[in-house]
């Protein structure tokens, strides 16, 4: 059995206001159901979102607090 992998994202706010995703990285569900993160950047805005592979990045960024 494989591990699940995930993409990682980091959602910067564009000068027009639209949200780019910016690929971070991956991980990978473990079977205890830990997760691994393999980043290859950090985020400028200390945001990251994990997403399933295949997961549309179009879908509205999370609410800011």
């Amino acid at each position: 059995m494989s591990a699940e992998r995930l993409n990682v994202f980091s959602p910067v706010e564009t000068k027009d206001g639209k949200t780019a995703w910016v690929r971070m990285g991956v991980a990978y569900v473990n079977k205890d159901g830990s997760t691994n993160v393999y980043l290859d950047g950090l985020p400028v805005n200390g945001r990251l979102q994990i997403r399933a592979a295949g997961e549309p990045t179009e879908a509205s960024p999370p609410e800011r607090r």
